[in-house]
């Protein structure tokens, strides 16, 4: 049954493109980086590029231990490719090597003198947003990360192999408890310093959930264009119907809500404290060509992806579903180029903390992207290889796959005259 279980051959042409670009991308940035003109923008795109892709293997991570401790139909079959993603951690601890010796190039706090940038009621900061504190915290993320990747891992491929797997699903799913809960604390405390420190001065409290909630969507929209995939060719054709992609669907439309409710809760809120530390970090994104930014986001991040999911038809139907998950996946890209971008760069100093954003896209940005995309999607393709695509063993399985075929008939009633 597992040889029955593999990846079609036609992802290891996939896999064969995306190294191919991912390898030309990163040829273009390496350009960019031996360039002294054009080095601080390579360390700024470079971060742009990471923050995108790493939110991949993390929002993986959340994914699988909801599925573990929800135990529905929708999460034993997705659970390989979420597997799959959460064991790419490796590759992001490697990227995030240029970003801890590249610093200087990034962060305001890590150029200059901490009495320099951190004066007056802003002095604390500076026992916070030091360069050895900062890389110390982020081996922590990572090894956090790691370790409940390490341990889901294992246990689901010990379940293969054992004679009684409600054993292996009992541990994952006692693990996915607290492991749920320092998940949501090491992404909160993350995205704090790799996105929020990029403005010294400026702080929000909520910010860490709008990464925890953004970098689960992403994940997911991966997944379901994936399991589109999969689901039209063998072995799995046949295993995932409309239910599937129903479940998908809602749980994206659920999402997105909670995206926007975080947003414009944070949005409200310094709003209405006026306070100028706080209100200059919206200023610089509402005003001039990053205002546009701002108005995309409103309708393609919320108002547009909510009505379309709202159809119970479309969300059934994954040729329909997939655009709104494409197009999900490009705008969420977008708003972390819209949260990193107008963020003040180290070269102008504590006085552009103070002033406003002016407006830049270097080709290096979209360099960035395909660089991290194509190198992790081949990662990926490979780690999902490695496995059957179903965990065959699991208790769960046999109801997921008749999850398929729920409600085929209900309708095909014949109506009387």
């Amino acid at each position: 049954m597992d040889s029955a279980y593999q990846t079609p051959s036609e992802f290891n042409r996939i896999q064969m493109i995306a190294l191919v670009l991912g390898v030309a991308g990163a040829v273009a940035m390496i350009a960019g980086a031996i360039n002294a003109g054009t080095r601080e923008q390579f360390f700024r795109s470079y971060l742009f590029g990471f923050t995108v892709w790493v939110g991949l293997p993390i929002g993986c991570l959340g994914l699988l231990q909801l599925q573990h401790l929800i135990s529905g139909s929708w999460g034993v079959m997705i659970r390989r490719v979420l597997e799959a993603g959460t064991r790419t951690f490796w590759l992001l601890i490697l990227a995030f090597i240029p970003i801890a010796l590249g610093l200087k190039y990034i962060y305001v706090w890590a150029r200059y003198p901490a009495g320099e940038v951190f004066t007056g009621f802003m002095a604390h900061k500076a026992k916070y947003l030091n360069s050895g504190f900062f890389i110390g915290r982020a081996a922590l993320y990572f090894f956090l990360f790691g370790l409940l990747t390490v341990l889901l891992n294992k246990w689901s491929k010990d379940q293969d192999t054992s004679g009684n797997s409600r054993i292996e699903a009992n541990r994952m799913r006692v693990l996915s408890g607290p492991g749920i809960v320092i998940f949501c604390l090491a992404v909160s405390f993350a995205s704090f310093d790799w996105v929020m420190s990029l403005d010294p001065y400026w702080g929000s409290t909520i910010f860490g959930l709008i990464f925890l909630i953004g970098w689960t969507l992403l994940a997911l929209t991966f997944v379901v264009c994936t399991m589109a995939y999969l689901s039209t060719r063998k072995p799995l054709e046949g295993s995932i119907g409309p239910p599937h992609f129903h479940d998908w669907g809602k749980l994206m439309l659920a999402m997105v809500l909670v995206w926007s409710y975080f947003n414009i809760s944070q949005y409200l809120l310094i709003w209405s404290a006026n306070l100028p530390e706080e209100t200059k970090w919206y200023i610089g994104r509402t005003t001039g060509n990053w205002r546009w930014f701002g108005f995309f986001l409103g309708v393609f991040m919320f108002a547009l992806p909510f009505f379309l999911l709202l159809s119970r038809d479309l969300k059934r139907a994954w040729k329909t579903l997939i655009p709104v998950a494409l197009g999900l996946f490009f705008v969420r890209m977008v708003d972390i180029y819209w949260l990193v971008g107008p963020s003040p760069r180290a070269s102008e100093g504590v006085a552009g903390v103070h002033h406003l954003p002016y407006f830049k896209i270097s080709w290096m940005d979209f360099a960035s992207i395909v660089a991290f995309g194509g190198i992790w999607v081949a990662a990926f393709i490979w780690h999902l290889q490695a496995r059957p695509l179903l965990p065959l063993k699991d208790h769960r399985l046999e109801r997921g796959i008749a999850h398929a075929h729920k409600g085929e008939h209900m309708f095909e009633v014949p109506i009387e005259d």
